[in-house]
């Protein structure tokens, strides 16, 4: 890996105005305001319900694939046991069995396929509800076929398969809550008219109702302690990769999400740029104004370089002391120039008086490196490079930028580009 100089000329920054990007304290301040919530609403505001659903997702899908698999071997050994010792006399089996292998297992089949594949994500709950009623449904309707034939299976099954699944899926209550109460209406119903016994009927229905009511308050309660436990993860995570001082990510986070950038890259053929950014002349600030002033000052520069981050995926960080980081996803070597100048002025026009600094203001050095689509992704060897590039702009007399690609080929140009 070669590191090539790009000359490129002075560009004023952009004029446009920049989306102000989640910068970490967002997140914190919305999971703070849910944990500090007192309502028992099973709902997140804003995008923390996604996430929240994402995470559940993830963490109930090999449930639901096990659970599919252990419906498919039962049904087989279901099949078998009624043959060996229902053949004789159940003339219901070959109807039986055309509901168990051409519903209840093609349910089955289906929902195993679909939780296989994560790109399904959204439709595992609506698969799961169809699959659940399905099975539920066939299991009443082979109840009422063996009724007729003088068999009686357990009245109770169907709803006890449906409370069992649903609470081993980890379904979401607002899911479950109309698929069950529609079931055991319908259920119900069915029971009352195929039994003739009154009392009977009254008990099954009461049964059946405690089974629901159970139901609805035990997934009530698993949903709740769940969002709870992961409110609390949340912040753990959030406030270990948050800078405390400006509520920006960390170098923990920046490592994280650096790795997810440069595999994402490497899948979509994208180019990834780091730009590693210094305060000029910090020490200086400090001891002339205190550390009370010293952090406001890192916390507006902070602020002056989110603005620079205008894609989803792009990153600004700080990552200690004076020091901040900007990944730029999708940048183009010819723009990278641009992209630092623009980091540059913008905290140049914030106008800190510094009377110790050359210019009379709070300003900063950048160093930007930018990686090609063809090149292997490395935010380790960016990171270095970027870095090296700053000492570059240093040296050459600070407020200034100094931006290089890593290519595999020919030197394109070279020199810095001084600030104007």
């Amino acid at each position: 890996m070669v590191s090539v100089p790009i000359r490129m000329e002075t560009m004023p920054a952009s004029s446009s105005d920049s989306v102000m990007r989640d910068d970490g304290s967002g997140t914190a301040n919305a999971v703070r305001r849910e944990l500090g919530r007192r309502g028992t609403g099973l709902r997140f505001s804003g995008p923390l319900e996604q996430a929240y659903r994402d995470w559940h997702a993830r963490g109930s899908q090999m449930a639901r694939i096990a659970l599919a698999g252990i419906v498919i071997a039962l049904l087989a050994i279901n099949t078998l046991n009624e043959f060996l010792l229902l053949r004789p006399e159940a003339g219901f089996l070959p109807l039986a069995h055309v509901i168990q292998w051409a519903a209840e297992c093609s349910a089955a089949v289906i929902a195993l396929l679909v939780h296989l594949d994560r790109r399904l994500q959204r439709f595992w709950d609506p698969v799961l509800v169809v699959a659940s009623l399905v099975f539920a449904f066939g299991v009443e309707a082979q109840r009422v076929l063996e009724l007729t034939w003088g068999f009686e299976m357990p009245a109770l099954f169907a709803p006890i398969a449906l409370v069992a699944g649903i609470m081993c899926t980890r379904l979401r209550f607002w899911w479950a809550m109309p698929m069950s109460t529609g079931f055991i209406v319908a259920w119900g119903w069915i029971e009352v008219a195929y039994l003739d016994n009154p009392v009977m009927a009254i008990n099954v229905l009461f049964a059946g109702f405690v089974a629901w009511s159970g139901l609805l308050v035990g997934l009530y309660g698993q949903e709740y302690q769940s969002r709870r436990a992961w409110l609390q993860q949340e912040w753990n995570r959030v406030m270990s990769e948050t800078d405390p001082m400006t509520l920006m990510p960390n170098r923990r986070a920046l490592n994280r999400i650096g790795t997810e950038l440069t595999i994402l890259a490497e899948r979509e053929h994208e180019a990834v740029a780091m730009a590693v950014i210094d305060i000029d002349h910090f020490k200086r600030y400090n001891d002339r104004h205190g550390h009370d002033r010293g952090d406001e000052c890192i916390r507006r520069v902070g602020q002056a370089l989110i603005g620079q981050a205008r894609r989803a995926q792009d990153v600004v960080s700080r990552i200690g002391g004076e020091e901040f980081v900007i990944v730029w996803y999708g940048r183009r070597p010819e723009t990278l120039y641009e992209a630092a100048e623009s980091c540059r002025t913008a905290v140049r026009d914030l106008a800190i008086p510094h009377p110790d600094s050359g210019e009379g203001v709070v300003t900063v050095s950048v160093g930007a490196v930018c990686l090609s689509d063809a090149i292997r992704q490395d935010m380790e060897a960016l990171y270095r490079a970027a870095d090296a590039e700053l000492y570059v702009a240093k040296r050459a007399g600070r407020n200034r930028c100094s931006v290089r690609q890593f290519t595999g080929e020919v030197p394109i140009a070279a020199s810095e580009q001084p600030a104007a």
